[in-house]
């Protein structure tokens, strides 16, 4: 690739940042644009173009150093971080009896969740995916989140995947920045060794974001070997699978609906996705 085709395609990948960010009312700093973008780049070539679309008065820069479209109005960014550790804060709280379960390693907050909802991740431990959406999904049932003003938080959707089952990533969200994105600013609240070793070894992210600086705190988890629970796992993954399946809200095409042994991730809001796709859309051409 010729030196003008990659800096036209690092201008190109840094407004698909800060547009992505706009649809969630969200303004990134130089450092985080540079973690987003799939284009190998240096901190000095970044801010050169960022410094050119200020001049051309697309983004603007505030009191924080992040960046904003100037055409986009903004949230309060002090309000949504404030929501946001609020959302994790109530987590860690009410999650304690699922973080003492010995097959589930991790328990993760996925970003675009609000002050009255909450998107969670949970890693289990390989041949007990099953047991632990059971034990989640009953969890969940008998008891409710709340935040500091006793305000109940929904879960609205809960995705699963085994220690070994992210390398194999699929298509939730609306597009590779999405998915990179939201899984490089999820928090997670237990297992946070577990988690950020999964990434790493994700061979899909590290491309989507080469320029990511990944903590050194490897871990490795091993399963056990009780037959017993394989067995129980696998008859219910096979009887899961058979209740999915049969299920109106997943029988259209916008549905994303992915059930393995490794993974679990069901999200029948396929008219939610395809309005954000039309909003990053919409801003991203308006600036070209």
């Amino acid at each position: 690739m010729s030196v003008a085709a990659t800096e036209k395609k690092l201008r190109s990948s840094i407004l698909a940042v800060i547009c992505y960010g706009s649809v969630y009312g969200v303004a990134y700093t130089d450092s985080q644009i540079l973690h987003y973008i799939p284009v190998k780049a240096s901190i000095v070539g970044l801010r050169n173009h960022l410094a050119r679309l200020q001049k051309r008065g697309i983004v603007l820069v505030d009191k924080q150093g992040r960046y904003k479209l100037k055409s986009c109005t903004y949230p309060s960014q002090t309000t949504q971080e404030k929501n946001w550790q609020e959302i994790v804060r109530s987590a860690q709280k009410h999650t304690r009896l699922l973080r003492s379960i010995p097959f589930i390693k991790s328990i993760v907050v996925l970003p675009q969740s609000d002050e009255r909802s909450i998107r969670i991740a949970v890693i289990a431990l390989p041949a007990r995916l099953h047991l632990a959406r059971l034990l989640v999904e009953k969890f969940f049932a008998s008891r409710s989140l709340e935040n500091s003003q006793k305000k109940q938080i929904e879960v609205i959707d809960t995705l699963y995947f085994t220690t070994a089952g992210l390398r194999f990533l699929d298509d939730f969200g609306f597009s590779d920045l999405d998915r990179t994105i939201c899984l490089l600013n999820a928090e997670p609240i237990f297992g946070k060794k577990v988690w950020q070793t999964m990434l790493e070894k994700n061979d899909y992210l590290r491309s989507q974001s080469p320029n990511y600086i990944w903590p050194r705190n490897h871990t490795a988890v091993y399963a056990s070997s009780m037959r017993f629970l394989d067995s129980y796992d696998d008859r219910a993954y096979r009887a899961f699978l058979r209740a999915m399946a049969n299920k109106k809200e997943y029988r259209h095409g916008g549905a994303l609906l992915r059930i393995r042994p490794d993974v679990i991730i069901a999200d029948p809001y396929a008219e939610k996705k395809k309005l954000l796709a039309q909003r990053y859309a919409q801003t991203l051409q308006k600036i070209k």
